[in-house]
């Protein structure tokens, strides 16, 4: 079995589903799961792939080659794909000002070993500067990444750095304008810059790129909650949560608009399955203004409380 990833695309030669192009903001789930399935060097990743797909190709040390028409491991080289070798990065160079002197070939790999070892370091919170360091490193070597830089913003926000963090997002977008996930980013640094106007325009933009993306509709429903737009913030909220069931931050926002319109069956409803996919939530819940309309609830009480119990 064999699969790969181009353009933030997958392909895959058995699974039908798979078997035609996926779009990036799906690619990443897509991604874990054949991962998964195939056998030790059975994945294979293209260049793109390993710099598009924020999947755990290094930790596997898988290393092949794709080739989405199937033929067979004699082809030429030069009717098959460039492969990268996924080796677990190593210790790229860091920047030193002769970054021209380096070939351009050259140049794009380190920049891909500096993207996955920012990723490889951005699992763990304790890591966030390391992580912010190599996605610096990486957009050095190769400007062009679009998610290299759309990460740098991610956790440039993590470190509270706001401005900084629209600025490099505002470039991930420059350099791919298609990308739902970047734009909902961009939006929710936006949102928590003040520029709330702005935000709305694009989180809405983040949603037209891609319907199906929960994140695109839940940074869209906060926008729309710092507004004060309850209805159109209990819209987005409950398509986020139509496409992922289990997305907790959703379901608890949720029951924040509900709460704040009146509607405690409800609220109390979503707030049940808010804390049973986080039970900290019980304890935020209890001193959170947005559901003061639920606090004298017997059943609110009861809920609250019994996860205390446990």
């Amino acid at each position: 079995m064999r699969i790969g990833v181009y353009s933030g695309d997958i392909h895959h030669e058995e699974l039908t589903e798979f078997s035609t192009q996926t779009h990036f903001s799906r690619a990443i789930n897509a991604a874990f799961v054949l991962q998964n399935q195939a056998p030790p060097g059975g994945v294979v990743a293209t260049e793109t792939a390993v710099s598009l797909t924020q999947s755990t190709l290094f930790e596997r040390r898988l290393v092949g080659r794709f080739d989405p028409l199937g033929r067979g491991d004699d082809a030429p080289d030069e009717d098959r794909l460039t492969y990268y070798e996924v080796t677990g990065m190593g210790n790229p160079p860091s920047h030193d000002g002769a970054v021209e002197d380096i070939s351009e070939n050259e140049r794009e790999r380190i920049a891909l070993d500096w993207f996955w070892k920012g990723f490889a370091f951005g699992r763990n919170p304790a890591d966030n500067a390391r992580t912010i360091e190599c996605y610096r490193e990486s957009v050095l070597y190769d400007p062009s990444l679009p998610d290299a830089w759309c990460n740098l913003g991610v956790h440039l926000t993590m470190a509270g750095e706001l401005e900084e963090s629209v600025q490099v997002l505002r470039r991930a977008a420059e350099l791919d304008p298609e990308n739902s996930r970047i734009f909902s980013n961009l939006g929710s640094g936006l949102n928590k810059t003040g520029r709330l106007d702005e935000a709305l325009t694009v989180c809405r933009r983040a949603v037209e790129l891609d319907d199906n993306f929960e994140m695109a509709h839940y940074n869209l429903g906060v926008v729309h909650l710092f507004r004060g737009e309850l209805p159109e913030a209990l819209d987005a909220f409950c398509r986020a949560v139509e496409l992922n069931s289990y997305f907790r931050q959703a379901l608890y926002n949720l029951t924040c608009v509900l709460a704040l319109m009146g509607r405690a069956d409800e609220a109390l409803k979503y707030l049940q399955r808010a804390i049973t996919a986080h039970p900290p939530y019980a304890g935020q819940a209890a001193g959170d203004e947005d559901l003061r309309s639920l606090w004298d609830d017997p059943r609110f009480t009861a809920l609250v409380r019994e996860v205390a119990k446990k």
